[in-house]
């Protein structure tokens, strides 16, 4: 078959059950709507998490804070000998010991 001098190719069409129907009833603007709510939640959500956070930092550092660094060279002496006995978790700074023990 011919058209404007050209070959045409021509297919068959699909069959009705190979068509994805679902969801072919909402047009873009409904699309657009639902899509703006969606990051409106997850917005809410981050703010909701971030707000979580610093308040959560604010607890902490509260607590932190709470008590003066005390400059006991006695109690200095024993937790340097302690850190060094490796009774205590390598977590702990072992310098600002050793600051406070001089």
């Amino acid at each position: 078959m011919k058209f404007l001098g050209e070959d045409l190719k021509i297919d068959a069409a699909s069959e009705p059950t190979d068509i994805i129907w679902e969801n072919r009833q909402y047009e873009d603007f409904d699309r657009s709507v639902k899509s703006f709510f969606v990051w409106i939640i997850i917005f809410i959500m981050l703010a909701i998490s971030a707000g979580l956070i610093y308040k959560c930092t604010l607890i902490s550092n509260s607590a932190k804070f709470m008590f003066p660094l005390a400059n006991c060279p006695a109690t200095a002496i024993d937790w340097h000998n302690m850190q060094m006995k490796s009774e205590v978790p390598d977590i702990w700074e072992k310098a600002s010991v050793v600051e406070y023990a001089t």
